[in-house]
């Protein structure tokens, strides 16, 4: 990873990975409907890519990252759901009307679905501990929540809805062995804009009709947000 990422990560932690110590066929059940998610998610972002506009698509992306986040959680892959989560309160936010879609959201939500498909799900399908840093992704996603100006750096890494299309393809985000074991020994924190990460940053109340799907994995306990 470049060193001017390393340096806009610094003080951001996410929380620890536990997905390697989970249950063999709780975990197989996770990678399946991940499979599921991923062969549903491709082609309505490819009609939310050419409609926008359309609301209803919209909606059906944000529940689609809901269940990557809540089934993530549950199975102790707990960075990529908070990178889910991170996509989610984007759109929550779009769907409010605090945040405009614009292309760059748009790049922005098909970088991180390409990632999960192609370097992401890997991981979970050989039960192997992650070399990506998903923290720049994160960083970046706040930022467009909050409207700012993209640090070049981060900016850089939307050319991954466009570049990573395979297993083999680099992301900009590789690690060290040795950096990701260091990283695993620090305590979760704030994130770098000053704020929690975390599911209490905001409540959108759902404006879509239907009751968002489930994850299948509920034979563990489910982790639920606070009421407002």
């Amino acid at each position: 990873m470049k060193e001017i990422l390393k340096h806009l990560v610094e003080q951001t932690v996410l929380p620890e990975d536990s997905y390697l110590d989970q249950d063999a066929e709780i975990l197989e059940i996770f990678v399946e409907e991940l499979e599921e998610i991923f062969e549903n998610l491709q082609p309505v972002l490819n009609q939310w890519m050419d409609k926008p506009t359309n609301d209803e698509i919209l909606v059906t992306v944000r529940r689609h990252f809901h269940t990557l986040k809540g089934s993530g959680r549950m199975v102790g892959a707990k960075s990529s759901a908070e990178l889910a989560w991170t996509v989610e309160d984007t759109l929550n936010r779009v769907i409010a009307k605090n945040v405009d879609l614009t292309p760059t959201v748009q790049r922005y939500v098909r970088a991180v679905f390409n990632l999960y498909q192609f370097k992401l799900f890997q991981d979970f399908q050989n039960n192997k501990p992650h070399t990506l840093d998903l923290r720049p992704l994160v960083i970046l996603g706040q930022q467009l929540q909050k409207n700012l100006s993209l640090e070049p750096a981060l900016d850089s890494l939307l050319d991954l809805a466009e570049t990573l299309t395979d297993t083999a393809a680099l992301t900009g985000l590789e690690q060290s062995a040795e950096a990701s074991a260091l990283e695993s020994l620090v305590p979760p924190s704030t994130d770098a804009l000053g704020g929690v990460s975390s599911d209490e940053d905001l409540r959108i109340a759902e404006v879509e009709p239907e009751v968002a799907r489930e994850p299948v994995l509920n034979s563990m306990p489910v982790a639920t947000e606070p009421d407002t």
